[in-house]
């Protein structure tokens, strides 16, 4: 029921009222995005590659960094993700998150990206991340442990191992520029090598490589077998699979000699219209 009489505010209430209403429009003028919830759900996916939920948890890792211990607001790691989202550039940062300068928004980038590399990454990414009977209890599926595992019943590790591409801008110092040069792409790239669990789930990212003819995918396994033999001999066993394409071949016989398992696709044959593991 609406009652026609009027509200009285005291001169106190009053002048506290605009204040506060004052200062919501300079923090929301300086900082659009300091909170999640400043965002819907469609929109927050806009910006970023994960839920809101996933974000808080993210949040959490975001350590100070440097000697001054510099602190990492919602907003930078907000920056951050959107960047690795939509890899827009710095200066249309500063405009969206309204960072005084484009420098700023690129140490903030920087910021957070070391504060990651600390500790939300050793702890998320890598081999060193869970155990061997974690990987297969959680990701080694049914499906895929009855169609590459000879024996079902003894569990193995099993690996789909293949290079990907991060196109780059073209290099001023002339020998990356060589290197970073791709003849099958004609563009300049880099090659992360990626360890996937058959559900999906990224067990490591090595590299990134040159996409010279020095680097093909045989030899940056190999190479990684030997830069890093102690955690990844540790970490592999006799009988572990490892699912490749034909750029492998030449890694096979060290796989071989290592006690691992190689599954890889044959040369098809004429009249053929399938290739078989």
């Amino acid at each position: 029921m609406y009652i026609h009489r009027p509200y009285k505010l005291r001169r106190g209430q009053f002048e506290n009222l605009l204040q506060n209403m004052r200062n919501y429009t300079i923090q929301l003028k300086e900082n659009p995005y300091l909170d999640e919830n400043d965002l819907t759900d469609e929109d927050f996916n806009v910006f970023c590659p994960v839920s809101k939920e996933q974000f808080l948890d993210m949040f959490t890792y975001c350590d100070p960094v440097g000697r001054d211990r510099r602190e990492i607001s919602k907003k930078d790691l907000l920056a951050f993700l959107c960047k690795t989202r939509q890899g827009i550039s710095d200066e249309f940062l500063k405009v969206i998150f309204k960072y005084p300068t484009r420098q700023c928004a690129s140490n903030k980038i920087a910021l957070v990206r070391k504060s990651l590399q600390a500790r939300f990454v050793p702890e998320n990414i890598g081999l060193q991340a869970l155990t061997r009977d974690e990987y297969m209890q959680r990701h080694v599926t049914d499906f895929a442990n009855h169609l590459l595992n000879p024996q079902p019943e003894i569990p193995r590790v099993i690996v789909l191992n293949d290079c990907t591409y991060l196109y780059i801008e073209k290099s001023s110092c002339f020998k990356v520029l060589r290197q970073s040069y791709s003849v099958h792409k004609g563009r300049h790239l880099i090659k992360p090598s990626m360890l996937v669990a058959p559900d999906g789930y990224i067990l490591d990212i090595q590299g990134p490589y040159f996409s010279n003819t020095a680097n093909n995918d045989a030899q940056i396994l190999i190479n990684e077998f030997q830069r890093d033999v102690e955690t990844m001999r540790a970490w592999f066993h006799d009988g572990d699979i490892f699912v490749v394409d034909r750029g492998y071949r030449d890694a096979i016989p060290m796989l071989e000699r290592l006690g691992i398992q190689s599954k890889m696709p044959e040369i098809m044959q004429p009249g053929r219209c399938i290739l078989y593991i």
